[in-house]
């Protein structure tokens, strides 16, 4: 009842329960009210629009003492405390104050503004002001909170837990939407913006970019090692990092394209070494991550990095967009009351990684949501095509979901403030509350247009490119595919040879021969006549 209860009207949103009172006409958390404080709120629970402090502060004043002299008369304070209190104004913020619409959203506008027009930013009177904001985008978006998380609250016994999501456009990078917190009206701690958590396995497609912008060295069929490892640290110390189910390949190997949408441990690791962590580095700077979180450690490659959500949104929208880094941005223009423009946005996409490398990056994240960690988003949406990507952090700390349809980038954060454990992984968490999302919308299908040089080619079960057929079909950027698959070809029948070679039961030369020569039966010469023909048939004995 004390987390129900009606206390107030907020435009279209009702103000339940006395954590959320507390904030709405308090600004603080209510286990940091004062006694006075709290006997206001209590005194609301009979009329809250009668009571309202704002509305009616006479009539809250009298009600709040009121409570304050029951508690006197009960013998729960004394007469002097009860003199203190009851003399005390009734200490509620402005109107408004904490509670707001969109507040993570308008933080970010607020922000761009003082960025862009400087000390213009104090005398703004008459002004109008054009945003990327999406409404439709924003509900769905505080709609996924407000539901999903309650229902994760509940099913996982953690009564704190909380959320941040950011929606950018795919290929503009405008923000369209953004959630701070689980309770997305509240003006306050905007995770989204200032929440800087450690990625977990959301840093994998970095090194996997990393490794197919270089074509001649790697591509989407490398075999990459997947056996225990061990790495001799700076510090003396040796990290030995593992898979998440404690297994390993049978072969000791793994194709890059499984390895990723596995979300595999040890061939990222494998592979991030072989690359060398200042090549990752250069990656992610590329991509957008600052530079003052970007440490050259081993654990980085598994996510050992810290960034907020709208941080993680812009290095995702770099790959979802073909490799072309558009600054997030907010606001659109600012017109001055005689018209003057002081402010206008225009497109600052740049190329910063090779668009080759970005789509078959995104393919291989379509392939997550389609067959591997994310596979159950891709069974509720068969016909979006939806990349994606799963990441869960040390001890279930933090989960985390990179969603990208055919217009939009959705980066959704799931944790609790106190870095303690959630129970929950990438896609048990993070990912539900980005599936409440496209279900309150209308997302569009991520349809794939490859870019110049990439070719779909057939590869067969160990990986060889064949010029028909094969297993599995894979993009390729190659401007040879011809004398790709020519050259896979000639490694396939190599390795068929090389088969029959160790092969003991299969000898060359004569002795075949020999063996089919005695396997045959010995000519017989037909007898003449009946009693020869008895004979044939019957034998001589």
């Amino acid at each position: 009842y004390m987390n129900e209860v009606y206390l107030g009207q907020s435009g279209d949103n009702e103000i339940r329960g006395f954590p959320l009172a507390s904030l709405y006409y308090f600004g603080r958390p209510v286990e940091e009210l004062s006694l006075d404080q709290q006997a206001l709120l209590v005194g609301m629970v009979k009329g809250a629009s009668v009571y309202n402090p704002w509305r009616n502060p006479k009539l809250a004043l009298e009600r709040r003492n009121l409570v304050l002299r029951l508690l006197q008369q009960q013998q729960v304070i004394d007469q002097e405390l009860y003199d203190m209190l009851s003399a005390r104004p009734l200490g509620v913020q402005p109107r408004g104050g904490v509670i707001s619409p969109q507040p993570a959203f308008m933080q970010m506008v607020r922000q761009e503004l003082q960025a862009k027009l400087g000390d213009k930013v104090k005398d703004l009177s008459g002004v109008k002001i054009f945003t990327t904001f999406d409404s439709v985008a924003q509900d769905a978006a505080e709609k996924a909170a407000t539901e999903g998380i309650p229902a994760l609250k509940k099913q996982r016994k953690l009564p704190d837990l909380e959320t941040a999501m950011v929606v950018v456009d795919r290929f503009t990078g405008e923000v369209r939407a953004m959630v701070g917190g689980a309770e997305p009206q509240f003006a306050g701690y905007n995770r989204a913006m200032q929440a800087r958590r450690s990625i977990g396995s959301l840093a994998k497609p970095a090194t996997y970019l990393t490794a197919l912008s270089q074509p001649n060295q790697y591509r989407l069929n490398t075999w990459i090692a997947d056996a225990p490892i061990s790495i001799r640290l700076s510090n003396g110390q040796t990290w030995s990092p593992q898979n998440d189910d404690r297994r390993y390949s049978d072969s000791g190997k793994v194709m890059l394209v499984d390895a990723l949408t596995r979300s595999m441990n040890v061939p990222t690791v494998n592979l991030g070494m072989a690359l060398g962590l200042p090549a990752v580095v250069d990656t992610w700077t590329k991509l957008g991550a600052p530079k003052n979180q970007l440490n050259a450690v081993p654990s980085m490659l598994l996510g050992a990095l810290n960034l907020t959500p709208i941080e993680v949104a812009q290095a995702f929208q770099t790959i979802a967009s073909g490799g072309n880094r558009a600054p997030l941005s907010a606001l659109r223009s600012v017109i001055a009351e005689d018209g003057t423009v002081l402010y206008q946005s225009y497109p600052q996409a740049e190329r910063a990684v090779p668009a080759q490398a970005a789509y078959m990056t995104l393919w291989t994240m379509q392939q997550v949501v389609q067959r591997g960690t994310g596979r159950q988003l891709g069974a509720k949406y068969p016909g979006l095509h939806l990349a994606g990507k799963t990441g869960t952090t040390n001890n279930n700390v933090d989960t985390w979901f990179a969603g990208i349809d055919g217009g939009q980038v959705t980066i959704t954060w799931v944790g609790r403030d106190n870095n303690q454990p959630t129970k929950l992984y990438g896609a048990s968490g993070a990912m539900s509350i980005y599936q409440r999302y496209l279900a309150n919308q209308t997302p569009t299908p991520l349809v794939l247009t490859p870019p110049e040089d990439v070719v779909d080619m057939g590869v067969d079960g160990s990986g060889n490119f064949v010029c028909s057929g094969g297993m599995r079909s894979l993009p390729v950027w190659t401007t040879s595919p011809d004398a790709l698959c020519r050259q896979g070809e000639q490694i396939q029948q190599q390795q068929l040879e090389q088969q029959q070679a160790n092969n003991p039961f299969n000898q060359s030369g004569q002795q075949p021969q020999q063996q089919n020569q005695q396997q045959q039966p010995p000519k017989q010469e037909k007898s003449d006549g009946v009693a020869g023909w008895i004979k044939d048939m019957f034998g001589s004995n």
